[in-house]
């Protein structure tokens, strides 16, 4: 997906069938989530990476997982994880992708 500062160029829809939904939205490098598809539904912002804990620079290719739990993203050449309650911060599932001297 691009990630563009012109608006939503891409979601992402996961929940359980029949369950409650959740949309997973990048927008000019931030991370939003509405928690319940529907009426009167807003989104929340889950993860702005310039605020701590990550620092300055993008998020790519963000996910959520099939039963919404997790939003998973790369960032600086690594994939992190985090609830997608925003009860955590995001946690680094990889290191060292950059390799010496990245």
């Amino acid at each position: 997906a691009r990630i563009m500062n012109t608006g939503v160029t891409s979601f992402k829809v996961a929940g359980p069938d029949g369950g409650r939904s959740k949309v997973l939205v990048p927008l000019a490098g931030t991370l939003y989530l509405c928690d319940d598809i529907g009426k009167g539904s807003n989104f929340k912002q889950l993860l702005d990476p310039a605020a701590a804990p990550l620092g300055p620079g993008p998020l790519l290719d963000p996910q959520i997982s099939h039963d919404g739990s997790l939003v998973c993203f790369v960032w600086k050449d690594e994939v992190y994880c985090m609830p997608s309650d925003g009860s955590a911060p995001p946690r680094a599932l990889t290191a060292g992708a950059r390799g010496p001297g990245g």
